[in-house]
């Protein structure tokens, strides 16, 4: 199990959310970054990338704003925490989730990893496509591409939808998942992942 200690909860928002209800449950050993897009760049979901490298901890965590782990939650991730691995966690079993992403894993439920991992990943992607804005806005993009090109394990902890006013905030019509055609176009990042990930795997063979 990884030290708390050696972790940096990496938060990215639209600004539209108190964060307080995912931080207020994190391990109170985290670091915690937040890039809030409605302040600075605007990159959408790649914006946690861009506070991973604010991150002083050797280890990063990542967590959508619309969801937050409990304590014991956390503790199954920093358990299941492996050096060189990407450790995804689903927010239930899903069968149409677990075939899709099968050879992947999900970032958004809470996930843990080294910190370098992600950019060892981009410069892998990079010897075949771009590094460019769509890459790093779309609904996929870098998100799909990370995991994808890197070794991935994923556990079922699950997660707690995170409320407000009410209403859970994933139900928003400003979430990225609620905008058209965000089921088509990840799944064709994922195809195109997937093509990626083949092309290195004869190169390096």
């Amino acid at each position: 199990m990884i030290d708390p200690s050696q972790v940096t909860l990496v938060l990215v928002t639209m600004g539209d959310v108190d964060l307080a209800q995912i931080t207020d449950h994190a391990p109170p050993e985290f670091e915690i970054v937040t890039w809030d897009n409605s302040r600075r760049i605007d990159y959408k979901v790649f914006g946690r990338y861009m506070g991973a490298l604010e991150a002083t901890r050797p280890v990063v965590a990542f967590i959508d704003d619309d969801c937050y782990l409990t304590r014991d939650q956390w503790g199954e991730l920093l358990a299941a925490y492996e050096p060189g691995v990407v450790t995804g966690n689903y927010l239930r079993h899903d069968p149409v989730w677990e075939r899709r992403y099968a050879d992947t894993t999900l970032l958004g439920f809470g996930s843990i990893f080294d910190r370098d991992l992600p950019w060892l990943a981009f410069a892998r992607w990079a010897r075949h496509e771009p590094l460019d804005w769509e890459f790093m806005t779309s609904p996929g993009g870098a998100e799909v591409v990370f995991p994808m090109l890197s070794k991935c394990k994923s556990i079922h902890a699950g997660a707690q939808w995170l409320g407000e006013a009410g209403q859970e905030v994933f139900g928003r019509a400003n979430r990225m998942s609620n905008q058209p055609a965000f089921l088509e176009r990840r799944l064709a990042w994922l195809e195109r992942a997937r093509h990626v990930r083949n092309l290195l795997a004869e190169e390096e063979a």
